[in-house]
């Protein structure tokens, strides 16, 4: 960090930015603008010394932009509407991924991030294409925040694709291993308590240890989710409200520690892990049941509004992850229902899916029938 002393002048750091400010007494503060020690930080200084608020509303003209480093465009991102509406654990992860990135390009001229700088760096985390993923997002977010203040005309980022990630991810839970899991713990267990909360509410287990009896009103949880800062009702279902009336619940939360405190997001996970080895079930875990969840409303026909409601999603293309299982399965059964019709109607009556047995029905050969 630069180090300059002027009078008036006041630095403010947190949550690793850097802030300048010039005081003036009886006066609201002066928010300074660009590389301490550069002529346009050096020209605000002096204008906001004159009195000269402009520099608090105005930020340098466009033309003025194309000197801007990346290490300043992603601070002013910082500050934007955009970020602030993130949830908290978003914006840590978004810092933490910035953060690296000023770290090695910070000096760089926002002029020079261009599509090939971004493949780039897409390519240099081939071997992590989830890391790599979570790259791109980041400068597509940086760089529209530029092109809404007029830096840039196009956001380069949004030339480079995603990467095509094939995975299972965590298992889904099935219907047969919920039923084990309730048997082995019983009814008025915490770990009971856990599995129903996260299989009825939808929610990631960040926000599940957070939920508790204040945020119920008339038969829904109001609630505002810890990674998007999306807010949304969730209704307490008959079967969810008869675990917890049954259950032994904290009073600002429902999931408590053995020591009377709440769940940390990390200490949730790992004591649910340690239930489902007691369960044997050491395959499944607390997001398989969010999954679970999800299929399950999924293969029963719920809507892309209704799944982006429960689950909080802001896309649809968050739902396909579930709703193409879904449709693939219905369209397959609809699909040989029509082979199996046909057959039948050709007389074809072994493979036409008839309940009856054979060897009790008659079965045709050339011009006999044999029983």
């Amino acid at each position: 960090m630069t180090q300059i002393k002027l009078r008036r002048l006041t630095v403010d750091t947190s949550e690793n930015i850097t802030r300048y400010y010039v005081r003036l007494p009886g006066k609201p503060k002066i928010r300074i603008y660009g590389e301490p020690g550069s002529e346009e930080f050096m020209q605000a200084y002096r204008d906001a010394i004159a009195g000269d608020r402009s520099v608090l509303i105005e930020r340098p003209a466009p033309a003025t932009f194309a000197a801007r480093t990346f290490g300043r465009a992603v601070l002013d991102y910082y500050t934007s509407t955009s970020f602030q509406q993130l949830g908290e654990s978003r914006k840590r992860s978004r810092r933490l991924i910035l953060n690296k990135l000023v770290d090695s390009a910070g000096k760089d001229p926002v002029k020079l991030i261009t599509k090939a700088v971004i493949q780039k760096g897409m390519d240099r985390r081939a071997t992590t294409p989830a890391a790599a993923n979570e790259f791109l997002k980041s400068m597509r977010a940086v760089l529209d925040y530029l092109v809404s203040v007029d830096e840039l005309e196009a956001n380069p980022a949004k030339l480079v694709k995603y990467n095509s990630i094939k995975t299972d991810g965590f298992h889904i839970w099935t219907i047969d291993e919920v039923a084990r899991f309730v048997e082995h713990h019983g009814l008025g267990s915490k770990a009971v308590l856990a599995l129903a909360l996260l299989l009825f509410t939808g929610q990631r287990r960040g926000d599940v240890i957070k939920m508790g009896p204040q945020h119920v009103k008339d038969g829904s949880m109001r609630l505002r989710r810890g990674k998007n800062g999306e807010s949304g009702s969730i209704p307490i279902l008959p079967p969810l409200q008869a675990v917890i009336d049954a259950s032994e619940i904290g009073h600002l939360t429902y999931l408590i520690t053995a020591f009377g405190k709440p769940f940390s997001d990390a200490g949730i996970g790992n004591w649910f892990r340690d239930r489902c080895d007691e369960a044997d079930l050491p395959h499944c875990s607390a997001h398989g049941l969010r999954k679970a969840g999800a299929t399950i409303a999924a293969d029963l026909g719920a809507s892309d509004e209704q799944l982006m409601a429960l689950f909080g999603w802001r896309s649809r293309r968050q739902v396909s992850t579930y709703t193409r299982g879904a449709n693939q399965k219905k369209l397959a059964h609809e699909a040989g229902s029509r082979i199996a019709a046909a057959l039948k109607m050709n007389g074809i009556v072994p493979l036409s899916g008839t309940v009856e047995s054979q060897r009790d029905k008659p079965t045709k050969k050339g011009n006999e029938i044999k029983r």
